[in-house]
């Protein structure tokens, strides 16, 4: 499940492949109820070594930009819920978005397939 461009870039840090597996697996599904500290979970299994931050700056801009184009109010938390959805699409096969009605699971989606047309 890791890709080649994680691999390239962590060549030198074998030690890295593994964090990341788990990260993507096991925390990032947990990631929509977000609890303070659960970077821990990763530094108490795996020392010494940090993740690094994803640069998703010309997907959040698309994004922004379909969202301006639509009308709607561009909020970070928004915005952050449909990268979100974008990461947690590269890893899983199937993904189901749920919660009440008028959550923004439609704009969410919509938006995300608009901001990588």
């Amino acid at each position: 499940m890791v890709d080649e461009s994680l691999r390239s870039t962590h060549q030198s840090n074998d030690a890295f492949i593994p964090v990341r597996i788990v990260w993507e697996l096991f925390m990032k599904q947990r990631q929509i109820n977000y609890v303070p500290g659960s970077e821990g979970i990763l530094s108490d299994l795996f020392p010494g070594i940090e993740l690094p931050v994803e640069d998703y700056g010309v997907l959040y801009h698309a994004i922004e930009f379909v969202l301006m184009e639509w009308n709607f109010q561009t909020v970070a938390a928004q915005i952050s819920k449909v990268i979100q959805l974008y990461e947690t699409m590269i890893v899983r096969w199937g993904v189901m978005l749920v919660g009440p009605t008028g959550g923004g699971k439609s704009v969410i989606l919509k938006s995300l397939d608009r901001a990588l047309t």
